[in-house]
């Protein structure tokens, strides 16, 4: 079993919707992916992602909330 570790900043506003875990991806500066992800288990402020992610894609950490809200303004 390969769980992926992430370490949110503590934002008191990382978006939860219909009981479902979201992450944004970064690709490119014209291509920022929404996507669900599986979270296995939270412990303190660590995440463990077990699925939803792939190896070597760069998860945006910070502000995602601004981001998301400028992508659909």
């Amino acid at each position: 079993d390969q769980s992926v570790m992430l370490k949110p900043p503590r934002d008191p506003k990382l978006e939860i919707v219909s009981n479902k875990n979201w992450v944004m991806i970064f690709h490119d500066k014209s291509h920022i992916e929404t996507r669900p992800v599986g979270v296995y288990r939270v412990v303190g402020d660590t995440t463990y992602v077990s699925e939803g992610l792939k190896e070597g894609e760069n998860v945006i950490t910070q502000n995602q909330l601004l981001i998301y809200d400028a992508l659909n303004d």
